[in-house]
């Protein structure tokens, strides 16, 4: 079961990135706000699914190319399968491109944003995604 986020409860957010530095950077970033947010990372999509299948994440924020066989719009696809409540957004150099952008859309992706990514803008749009994830969770009777 899923649970509705109160405001006394962080949101669980994972961040996929096949660059250590990015994830490393996410996390330092969001550690002022760790009353808001509780931050996971990895550099593996395999190992992302194995995650979601232990934890339910609010959010799951991946980057386009992971370096792997399975694109970053596909990865979050496949993840809707196993967790088809959590938001995803993108985090990509190629945010900028009209196809990533409408392959993003059309595989269910919430919102698309771009390397090197504004703080304010992350945040906002972090905040804007725990708040849709709440209020389905609430519309779904899963309080």
């Amino acid at each position: 079961m899923h649970a509705y986020l109160s405001p006394a409860k962080q949101a669980p957010i994972l961040f996929v990135d096949d660059d250590p530095q990015v994830l490393r950077a996410l996390a330092d970033s969001l550690a002022p706000h760790a009353e808001e947010f509780e931050v996971h990372t990895t550099v593996c999509p395999r190992k992302a699914l194995e995650m979601v299948r232990q934890t339910h994440f609010a959010v799951v924020v991946a980057d386009e190319d992971l370096g792997d066989d399975l694109p970053g719009h596909q990865f979050l696809k496949h993840l809707s399968l196993f967790s088809p409540h959590s938001e995803r957004m993108m985090l990509s150099g190629l945010a900028e491109h009209h196809e990533l952008k409408s392959l993003s859309l059309a595989q269910g992706v919430l919102q698309v944003m771009g390397k090197p990514w504004k703080h304010s803008e992350l945040l906002t749009r972090l905040r804007s995604a725990v708040g849709l994830y709440s209020m389905k969770q609430t519309l779904h009777g899963k309080v």
